[in-house]
């Protein structure tokens, strides 16, 4: 069975507020960067798997090969050879990522705006509800600003607010 974007989007979608909605990422994060990537990893791994796909990753079990330049990539063979990429996922759990002033954002973060995939996937914490919101704003920017970027390019934002315990889960589809 070939998955759309759109299914794509929603399984990531649900399968992110399910895992990560309200308090859940943060109480992860207490626990340590460490164990809040092998969380996202086992759940994301796993929804991968269930879809069909090949997962790449490191710290991930179930994974078909270590990680690329990603932190997870689902990926599709036929014949030996790569014939789609469907989703790229990267974290960054350092607080102040963004400044608010300014539209800066994570490398890791541009990592993902280079990337062809069917979805990408940016996971990450800021210190209060306005940064939260900032580094959306910022994020989306970059995209934007991204020559190579293309209309449908799809990700899901899932932003942290390490205060409140509050989890931004925003698709985005450049138009």
């Amino acid at each position: 069975m070939e998955i759309t974007r759109r299914q794509l989007l929603d399984s990531i979608e649900q399968e992110a507020r399910t895992s990560f909605q309200s308090a859940s990422l943060t109480g992860l994060l207490r626990a340590g960067p460490r164990s809040t990537t092998a969380v996202v990893k086992e759940r994301f791994g796993d929804l991968g798997r269930r879809l069909g796909c090949k997962v790449a990753a490191a710290g991930f079990k179930h994974a078909d090969e270590g990680e690329w330049l990603y932190d997870m990539v689902w990926y599709l063979l036929e014949n030996g050879l790569m014939t789609r990429q469907l989703m790229v996922l990267e974290s960054e759990w350092k607080h102040g990522v963004v400044i608010a002033q300014n539209a800066e954002v994570d490398g890791d973060f541009q990592k993902l705006v280079q990337a062809r995939a069917d979805v990408r996937v940016w996971i990450s914490s800021s210190h209060n509800p306005t940064l939260a919101q900032q580094h959306l704003a910022n994020c989306k920017k970059q995209v934007e600003s991204f020559s190579g970027s293309q209309s449908g390019d799809a990700y899901v934002f899932i932003i942290n607010d390490w205060t409140t315990p509050t989890t931004i889960i925003e698709r985005f589809e450049l138009r």
